[in-house]
């Protein structure tokens, strides 16, 4: 006998049981029960009768078995979110009544549902004077673009390693989680705040991610050639080399990388020379001679996953990246990125320029990557 029990969605249940006795095969389906037939313990359902040769038992048990594992899977599949790379979020801007969603791109189609004035849409096409939008996850229709606001977004994707992605309803690790999203789940960002991203995921749904595990979600051959002219200072530089940070007695030369690499983007910036010198100066430290990030830098913690995105993000943006990787056994290091050196449809850390202050070899980002494999952390200019 198999039974399975499989839960659904408004917590229906679906019980089906397969039976063999003496030579006849009986299925016994029992159809969904609302909460309230449960309390009662009232049952319904249908019952299959098919006649066998006694021969034929224990095939006709392995194929029931795996009917019973395709029936079970095939409910637990959902649509998947209709957003791609071209995808971006848009706003219903009625003047007061509720936006009317077609069947298909006229005023005289069927109206599917409709959606409150400023809920939030994704349009996936424009095909006249029409979007073609999705509304809830896997389902699309069409709205009249004369009542539609684009809203600034950007493709983006679940990038963890394995387990999925909580959505909380707001910029806290302590907020409430409202769904999760598997791994490769397509979504928009709509804003970022400290270490958490505002997004539209599944049509017309905004919640709060950590930044950390998303990645840039490009079309084939979007990533373009980026270079910018950021100065090269090493730490070893005799002007500064000595310069101590903090009070236990590291310098520039033995624990200045940071400091180094925030007098070169520091230096691109403003357009006029800034020293590891003139850094130290201006940026406070612990007594172990930690640096404290200067309130106009924002910082990420990235993953190996989606650190080559968020560099890329920020540098066609037109900042220079700071980079911190580490060793295995927690050693770290700073560099920063200064370009993208060929136009290309995936990002790879050989196509990204770095300036190190450490190391007057190194010039790529995947040499660097070789040193120090695991990514810890970005910064940048807000």
């Amino acid at each position: 006998m198999f039974n399975r029990k499989i839960k659904k969605r408004k917590r229906q249940f679906i019980n089906s049981i397969i039976y063999i006795k003496k030579n006849q095969v009986f299925m016994l389906e029992l159809l969904p029960r609302k909460s309230s037939d449960r309390k009662n313990k009232r049952k319904e359902g249908r019952t299959f009768l098919l006649t066998i040769e006694p021969t034929m038992k224990k095939t006709i048990k392995a194929l029931l078995f795996v009917l019973t594992l395709f029936i079970s899977y095939s409910l637990f599949i959902t649509d998947a979110s209709a957003a791609d790379a071209s995808s971006r979020a848009g706003k219903v801007a009625t003047q007061s009544t509720a936006l009317n969603l077609r069947k298909s791109a006229t005023t005289s189609s069927a109206v599917v549902t409709q959606m409150k004035k400023g809920k939030y849409l994704t349009l996936l096409k424009k095909e006249g004077s029409f979007w073609h939008v999705e509304y809830a996850k896997g389902k699309t229709a069409y709205a009249h673009a004369d009542y539609i606001d684009t809203v600034s977004s950007k493709a983006m994707y679940v990038a963890t390693q394995s387990g999925n992605l909580n959505v909380r309803s707001s910029a806290s690790t302590s907020a409430e989680i409202k769904t999760s999203l598997p791994k490769g789940a397509v979504v928009l960002r709509l804003s970022e705040k400290n270490s958490f991203t505002e997004i539209l995921y599944n049509g017309s749904s905004t919640g709060y991610v950590s930044s950390a595990y998303l990645s840039e979600l490009t079309s084939a051959g979007s990533y373009k050639k980026i270079s910018l002219s950021v100065p090269s200072f090493k730490q070893t530089d005799s002007r500064w080399a000595s310069i101590k940070i903090g009070t236990q007695g590291d310098t520039i030369k033995t624990g200045g990388c940071t400091t180094t690499a925030l007098a070169m983007t520091e230096s691109f910036h403003l357009g006029k020379t800034v020293t590891p010198a003139d850094m130290v100066k201006r940026l406070t430290y612990s007594s172990s001679g930690m640096l404290y990030w200067p309130t106009d830098y924002a910082t990420e913690l990235v993953s190996s996953s989606n650190y080559l995105s968020k560099i890329y993000t920020q540098l066609s943006k037109g900042k220079p990246v700071i980079l911190g990787m580490k060793k295995s056994n927690g050693t770290q290091h700073w560099v920063v990125i200064t370009g993208h050196t060929k136009s290309s449809s995936s990002l790879s850390a050989g196509s990204f320029t770095i300036n190190d202050p450490g190391s007057s070899t190194r010039t790529l980002l995947s040499e660097f990557v070789s040193a120090y494999p695991v990514a810890y952390k970005i910064a940048y200019k807000k």
